[in-house]
């Protein structure tokens, strides 16, 4: 589920790569540009990354490894040293965690040792003494005792300490008696062995003795199993002598001994039953001892002689063959068995004439002379054809050395047809399904019963199969580079079939539609332009993209980008007459028309063809073309051709159609030239008549495709700052009115007026300023029309006086209604000026690490505040803020002082407002705002967000609220956006960027026209501008609504205007089915109509307690529970505030009734019954409350009930409510 290497920070060689791990998360949350120093990282067909879990808010550039550990980065911001690896302390190479080279004695890291240093293990620097001294490896010991290595310590030499001496060295001792490495002269002689026998049966056997040239001890060979003969080649190439015996024994790869290249001495110090030297024995595929024509025939067996039994395949001239050699003539039928050896094989061969006969690119004759087995030496059955690919002329009959891999030869078997009675002149057979423009090696064996003692065997020759038809050209791609050149890139065939002797490029123009187009109205659908591609844009694909997706015949291959099909060619798959039949415009039509070739067959180097199209030609060793001379951004479509060159001896066909591939499309258009859309300002003209301006001007001559509209811009020129007015004309209203246009309704006054034309390439430059000029007709007013005039101003004064006076008594209404106590605030800061106070905090002291989040009102970074190193939040403005903007950001911070106290709001560390810009300092919430925090849970399994969790946040925003409450303060954007959330999810209330003091009036009414939060906004906020903490409380209601639903929009589907007049209608927001029905009646609560119905925050808490465990915690640090929680709820029947909490309690009736009462007035809303039930006897009578129950046999008793998922019915005493 994740990679898991939370500690790496570097990858030195190679790269990473992750495919088709269906569970693996976190792979792109790792920045491996940082840990790879040249591979590349491929990942695909992993879990994606919207169904995986992000990276924790505190990781900079949301970079980790999983959920817990964040990507050490801190190596780029330190400035390592370029010979650091991984992180470090600081910019010197000796603060290096690790080194990409060695490090020093001083510890630091350099790219090589000093003179006087020494290497070791590529990691550090030692001297002569450490380098002696280090300890051998255990693995490099058991490898030593086995091959018998003389050098037992570390040798410094050539400023490396090593086990071994470089290649062209050889150990010695010096006159100290220490090891060094000395020059050999001429070959190195590497001693191996400690006088033992050394046994060589597995591949680790086979590369202990690699670079041996004396083997002190007798070898004995027993091997099984395949790819070994390759490491008997590469190993035992430079042993030279052999001072005991050699046995090979029971090794059913070996075919050869050949891999004993220059073992010339067999010393027999050492012998097998005190007799044999040399012992080869039960080897079931052995054909070859050595292959005596191309090696010195120097072979000595000093002492012992020869043992060769049980080898079927090794012929009894193979065996003779050495004991010449070796001068071995007394050999006995003991040593040497003439029965067990060569007894599966014939060994005597009969040399037969075989020749070929080239018949096309994939079929080839070959003939021979028939074979004559002598009669009673056994049975001709057939013949055997083998042949091979190859592209050397050396191939021998033993090219696969190792009997376990699969043959290279490919064997047609000819059988004898047993009715014919006259043995033909000349044999033959037809081989099929060649490659074209290959070379192969072939010969020609007769196939005889196993009782024959000769058979037939042709040498091996070779043939090359004709040419054929390219493959289509690959990966062809184009670009422009300017309006009148396209650069054309491609790679070869995959399949050249011959030698590419050049590329045929056609092209062909496309004309754009201009009436196509004029049938799109491009004034109401304009044109959305695309960023031109550049050339560093294109990516060519390289041979091993094409690697990935091999060629099969009669196939289509689609490369990895699927923007491509490549045409896999064969014979059959290519219907040349339909290539060029009905396709006159086409690359076809083109290639084989006269025109296009010379007296000598061959393509001309280019030719202007009619019609836009073009051809040309390019020399087959490139691949890389420029298109010249092309028209400004027109469509171009360009086929590329290989064509490869005619060789002697193939049959006559003709030229073109064998010889060129299918042809390789791409599509692509020119850039625009700057200057083709202007129009000229020399004809542009005005005529003005009694205020109708007719504007004459000529379409561009030759434009980037086709011009689609024209803009006309005209402005007054005799009033200042007044915006200009822009007339958009299709071209086909352009042609209509023949090069004119007519602006109707232009007001008297003097104007300047310019033209630009729009093309399929975009918009081109204005003309030069025209000036023209709309007189005023001077007519005197009739006597009734200034009578109209007089009266209708008379009238607006009327209303305007009518409206004033109206908003003044709705204001003065409004006040004798309002909840909160006002009084004058000796803390209200004033926006003219800020004085520094016990809270300023010294700039050095705030360091800034990265940027959280940029609004329309300022920039957040995450920081530190030292020396305590308290992470925090830091809020700035942006740099063009002015001088008002900053003193009304330091007023913010100035409102968050008076919130120091309340656990559920987030709290102010300290301002910065000497000096620019000013910064305000408070503690970071590391997860992000709420609504954030919500949309990320939504597909998180299981979800963070139930039901407990819903009712905790509501209670933890609700006593942030009331806090703000009992501190008069309306915050009056409350939303999930500004609500911030702590690493350990607890809620609190942020962004008083629009809250205010409400001291100085009963109500705040914003007096600026910026945007408002309408879809969280009351409805006398609305509709009066007023704001209160009751309108907070409606807000809040929304904020239930929006946790409620993982932060879906409220009001979703409506514009802002149509919110506005659906919540002053009385509509609210409908519940949907995730969410608690208790829930969505505490909702209904917040958006009651009147704002005296709504509850205080206070109250809700209260709520929300009663329905849900909150936990100790909650209790232990809200407001709610403070001592100034605890008096503003107030005791026993007293009412202090609608916001206070109320208890009844009477010595007779009194409470009863009141309770009545306010049940009456507080729940007009619920559908359910709502009971005063006594609850608690008191000296002088009950506590009364109010209970609702859904269904009243739910609960037999008067026990209160707190939230149960199953009947969803909760209780609250006093004046709070009864829901459920």
């Amino acid at each position: 589920q994740e990679v898991g290497l939370t500690s790496l920070t570097s990858i030195l060689r190679g790269s990473v790569r992750f495919e088709k791990n269906q569970e693996l998360c976190y792979v792109d949350t790792v920045d491996w540009g940082s840990i790879l120093r040249n591979g590349e990282r491929f990942a695909a067909s992993n879990k994606e990354g919207p169904l995986c879990p992000t990276c924790p808010a505190s990781c900079e550039n949301s970079k980790c490894w999983n959920a817990d550990v964040c990507q050490n980065l801190r190596n780029n911001k330190n400035n390592c040293h370029e010979l650091c690896l991984g992180d470090c302390t600081g910019p010197r190479p000796d603060q290096c965690s690790a080194c990409v080279s060695v490090v020093d004695e001083h510890a630091a890291c350099v790219e090589r040792c000093p003179p006087d240093r020494f290497e070791f293990v590529g990691r550090r620097c030692v001297t002569d003494e450490e380098c002696r001294k280090s300890a051998v490896p255990p693995a490099y010991l058991q490898r030593e005792d086995r091959a018998g290595f003389p050098s037992k310590a570390w040798i410094p030499f050539n400023g490396t300490c090593s086990l071994v001496c470089p290649q062209g060295y050889q150990m010695s001792m010096n006159n100290a008696g220490k090891q060094g490495c000395e020059a050999c002269v001429g070959h190195c002689r590497k001693i191996c062995g400690n006088g033992s026998r050394i046994h060589i049966g597995n591949v680790d056997d086979i590369q202990s003795l690699n670079g041996c040239t004396y083997v002190n001890g007798s070898l004995a060979i027993h091997l099984m199993g395949s790819k070994v003969v390759e490491e008997l080649e590469s190993n035992f190439e430079a042993i030279e002598e052999i001072s005991g015996y050699l046995k090979v024994s029971y090794s059913y790869p070996l075919v050869t001994l050949n891999f004993f290249k220059r073992l010339r001495v067999i010393h027999g110090t050492q012998l097998e039953s005190d007799q044999f030297a040399l012992i080869i024995v039960g080897n079931d595929n052995l054909q070859e001892l050595w292959n005596w024509d191309s090696r010195p025939r120097n072979f000595t067996i000093e002492k012992g002689t020869l043992c060769l039994h049980s080898n079927p395949k090794l012929c009894i001239s193979e065996i003779e063959k050495l004991r010449d050699i070796a001068e071995l003539h007394n050999t006995t039928t003991d040593e040497i068995s003439y029965e067990s050896n060569g007894n599966e094989i014939t060994c005597i061969v009969i040399k037969m004439n075989a020749s070929s006969v080239v018949i096309n690119s994939t079929s080839t004759m070959i003939q021979w002379d028939p074979f004559y087995v002598p009669k009673g030496r056994g049975t001709l059955l057939g013949y055997t054809v083998h042949y091979i690919e190859t592209s050397v002329k050396n191939v021998t009959l033993e090219t696969e050395n190792d009997a376990c891999e699969v043959d290279k030869w490919r064997v047609a078997y000819v059988v004898l047809s047993t009715t014919q009675s006259v043995t033909p002149v000349r044999m033959s057979h037809n081989i099929s399904h060649l490659k074209p423009f290959t070379q192969y090696a072939y010969y020609v064996k007769s196939y005889v019963t196993a009782s024959a003692t000769e058979e037939g065997r042709s040498s091996i020759q070779y043939f090359r199969t004709y040419p054929d038809r390219p493959s289509i050209p690959r990966s062809i791609r184009a670009y422009s580079n300017s309006s009148s050149e396209i650069i054309l890139h491609w790679q070869p065939p995959l399949f050249p079939n011959g030698e590419i002797s050049h590329y045929v490029i056609v092209g062909w123009r496309h004309f754009d539609d201009a009436k196509l187009l004029d049938q799109r109205n491009y004034c109401h659908l304009p044109l959305e332009h695309q960023k031109e591609d550049r050339d560093d844009q294109l990516f060519y694909e390289s041979e091993s993209k094409d690697s990935c997706c091999k060629p099969v015949a009669r196939g289509i291959c689609i490369s990895n980008d699927d923007s491509e099909l490549n045409f896999i060619y064969n014979e059959e798959s290519v219907n040349k007459e339909q290539d060029s039949c009905d396709q006159e415009t086409s690359i076809y039509s083109v290639l084989y028309s006269p025109r296009l070739y010379g007296n000598g067959g061959g393509i001309y180097d280019s030719i202007d063809l009619a019609d836009g199209h073009f051809v040309q030609r390019s020399e087959g060793n490139t691949t890389i073309a420029v298109l010249k001379d092309l028209h400004h951004f027109s469509k171009y479509t360009v086929q590329v051709v290989a064509c490869s060159k005619n060789y002697s001896g193939e049959v006559e066909v003709e030229w073109n159609d064998r010889h060129c591939s299918p042809a390789s499309l791409v599509t692509t258009r020119t850039r625009k030239l700057e200057t083709a859309d202007h129009i000229n300002s020399s004809f542009v003209k005005v005529t003005v008549d009694w205020g109708t301006v007719r504007v004459f001007w000529l379409e561009p001559s030759d434009p980037n495709g086709v011009v689609v509209t024209y803009h006309i811009e005209y402005r007054r020129t005799d009033i200042l700052n007044i915006k200009p007015i822009v007339v958009c004309v299709t071209k086909l209203q352009f042609e209509k009115a023949k090069n004119w246009f007519v602006l109707d309704d232009v007001a008297p006054g003097k104007y300047a007026l310019r033209i630009k034309a729009t093309s399929l390439a975009g918009e081109s430059n204005y003309t030069n300023f025209v000036n023209f000029a709309v007189k005023r007709e001077m007519t005197p007013l009739p006597r009734h029309a200034e009578i109209f005039v007089l009266l209708t101003v008379i009238v607006t004064l009327l209303i305007i006086l009518f409206c004033l006076t109206y908003l003044i008594w709705k204001k003065m209404k409004v006040n004798t209604f309002t909840t909160i106590v006002t009084s004058s605030n000796p803390e209200y800061v004033s926006l003219a000026v800020y004085e520094p106070d016990e809270w300023e905090i010294v700039r050095d002291k705030v360091e800034l690490v990265r940027k959280i989040s940029k609004g329309s009102f300022g920039i957040v970074y995450e920081g530190i505040l030292w020396p305590a190193n308290i992470r925090c939040a830091v809020k700035t403005v942006e740099e063009k803020a002015t001088i008002r903007e900053r003193i009304e950001f330091l007023t913010e911070a100035s409102v968050m002082k008076a919130f120091a106290g309340g656990h559920h709001v987030v709290r102010l560390l300290g301002v910065v407002s000497r000096g620019q810009p000013p910064l305000v300092v408070m503690e970071l919430m590391a997860l992000g705002d709420l609504k954030t925090f919500l949309r990320e849970c939504r597909n998180m399994v299981p979800s963070p967000i139930n039901l407990p969790r819903i009712f905790l946040m509501a209670a933890q925003i609700a006593d942030g609220m009331s806090y703000l409450e009992a501190s008069k303060f309306v915050h009056r954007d409350l939303a999930a956006r500004n609500c911030m959330l702590t690493e350990n999810i607890t809620v609190k209330i942020g962004d008083f960027g629009m809250a205010r003091d409400i001291y100085e009036t009963d109500y705040y009414r914003k007096e600026n026209k910026g945007l408002l939060p309408v879809r969280w906004m009351a409805p006398e906020s609305l509709e009066d501008g007023i704001f209160t903490s009751k309108s907070d409380v409606w807000s809040y209601g929304v904020v239930l609504w929006e946790i409620s639903t993982s932060a879906e929009q409220p009001y979703q589907g409506l514009a802002n205007e149509e919110v506005l007049q659906f919540v002053l209608r009385g509509d609210l927001l409908e519940k949907l089915e995730s969410c608690s029905q208790v829930l969505y009646n505490i909702m209904l609560l917040c958006w009651q109509k009147r704002p005296v119905n709504r509850p205080s925050f206070l109250r809700l808490v209260n709520i929300i307690e009663s329905v849900a465990d909150v936990g100790d915690e909650f209790r232990q640090s809200s407001f709610y529970h403070s001592q100034m929680g605890n008096e503003l709820r107030g005791t026993g029947c007293q009412t202090r505030t609608r916001s206070s909490y109320e208890e009844y309690s009477f010595e007779d009736t009194n409470c009863l009734k009141s309770c009545e009462k306010n049940k009456e007035q507080e729940f007009p809303l619920l559908n359910e019954e709502v009971h005063c039930v006594p609850e608690t006897r008191t000296s002088s009578g009950f506590n009364f409350h109010m209970d609702a129950l859904t269904h009243r046999s739910r609960s037999s008793t008067a026990e209160p009930h707190y939230l149960n998922m199953s009947t969803q019915t909760l209780r609250v005493t006093g004046k709070d409510y009864v829901l459920g």
